[in-house]
């Protein structure tokens, strides 16, 4: 089975790299890496005929997807829930997946390699389109077509992750480790040079953590780290990142031109279109379709993960995600202190950055959640006795043929 090991690792890259694009429903998808990889799964399950218990997590998220699914009965525009329902759909058969392909702490150990090598390839590909001066989105640096602040969530999420395998003497070599410990200046520049506010103050929120784990590696690598911590703010002075500081620096400021006022017009307006459908919501994927009528400058997205949830599923939906958060805090907060302290944080930078964009519907956002969840596989010999009934790693489900 090394080698559907090797596909889901390799996607697991892809899946959180620029490869994918921004808007996927289930066609464009077919265009990725996704279905192919789905079909050597299915084949190893038939191979081997057996598969992983579900966790509690892949049990609501299944729920989740399925309520916005039965929001088709009283959305207002039944084709854009429906398109929202068919990019979940791919990310639960993903989510499960990686859940059960993936077993081990080698395995987990590798899949989050995977998963920061994806977010680097998205640094080098902001770099390289620094250096072309192919600036996009009012004079900000992006990959591919990903928008700069959905960028900012992968790249400052992946800070804390770096981080831990940089710590982790038994995770990989040498010069990975090293690799990994540079890891911050790299995701320092590509979020000054993406223009990003929300990724900018979840990034230092990530630099952060990586100053509580620095006592884990060698000593002769703390300047090193140090330095890659400091020299973004040296870097800025010496290169023209001037309108990416121009940006940044109405982080400051409160007016119609830093952009603030028309987001807190967008959460207002999300607020109340929840206090007008509390308990369903307005049907997934159809808040700007809700406010078409109200007096916003801006229609667009939320622009706030959790009020995105809340308004479009309701309170029934806002609970399944809440609970989905519940599981994998739980989960993390069992785990060893540097493992529990590195992934803690990376879901707190993940929050502060996800309250700036509508990122529920993202892979990324589904990925990083299993990848967390995944972590059950590092638990002790004890504890994952006591986690059978909650996480079901312990007996494999049989498939029955007649």
């Amino acid at each position: 089975m090394a080698f559907i090991n090797l596909l889901v690792l390799l996607y697991i890259a892809i899946a959180n790299g620029p490869i994918y694009s921004m808007e996927f429903g289930l066609g464009s998808f077919a265009k990725n890496a996704a279905v192919p990889v789905f079909i050597f799964y299915g084949l190893s399950i038939i191979a081997k005929n057996h598969v992983r218990k579900p966790h509690q997590f892949h049990i609501v998220f299944f729920l989740f997807v399925l309520w916005n699914a039965a929001s088709l009965l009283w959305t207002a525009e039944p084709a854009t829930t429906w398109f929202q329902v068919q990019r979940y759909l791919p990310m639960v058969l993903m989510a499960y997946m990686i859940w059960d392909v993936l077993r081990t702490p080698k395995q987990f150990n590798q899949a989050i390699n995977a998963y920061v090598i994806g977010a680097a390839v998205i640094c080098i590909q902001i770099f390289y389109s620094y250096v072309r001066g192919d600036a996009t989105w009012n004079t900000r640096f992006s990959s591919s077509d990903f928008n700069p602040n959905d960028l900012a969530v992968v790249v400052s999420t992946a800070v804390p992750v770096a981080w831990y395998l940089a710590c982790s003497t038994k995770a990989t070599s040498k010069l990975l480790r090293l690799c990994y410990a540079m890891y911050p200046l790299v995701a320092n520049i590509a979020i000054i040079l993406s223009g990003s506010r929300g990724g900018a103050i979840a990034v230092f929120v990530a630099d952060i953590s990586v100053l509580l784990m620095i006592y884990n590696i060698p000593r002769r690598w703390r300047i090193a780290t140090i330095t890659s911590l400091v020299a973004p703010m040296a870097i800025t002075t010496t290169i023209n990142f001037e309108k990416s500081i121009k940006r940044l620096m109405t982080l400051f400021t409160i007016t119609q031109e830093s952009g603030y006022i028309s987001r807190v017009e967008l959460w207002k307006q999300a607020l109340i279109t929840f206090s007008q459908h509390p308990f369903l919501g307005v049907g997934s994927g159809t808040y700007i379709v809700a406010i078409r009528d109200a007096s916003v400058r801006d229609r667009n997205l939320v622009h706030n993960t959790f009020l995105s949830v809340l308004a479009e599923t309701g309170l029934i939906g806002f609970t399944l995600y809440g609970i989905i958060l519940y599981l994998v805090i739980k989960m993390l907060l069992r785990q060893q202190s540097l493992l529990r302290t590195a992934f803690l944080s990376a879901l707190v930078v993940f929050c502060l950055v996800s309250s700036t964009v509508s990122f529920e519907m993202r892979i990324q956002t589904w990925l990083f959640f299993s990848l967390l969840i995944l972590t059950a596989n590092c638990l002790q010999p004890q504890e994952s006795r006591k986690a059978v009934t909650a996480a079901g790693d312990a007996r494999p489900l049989k498939l029955q043929t007649p």
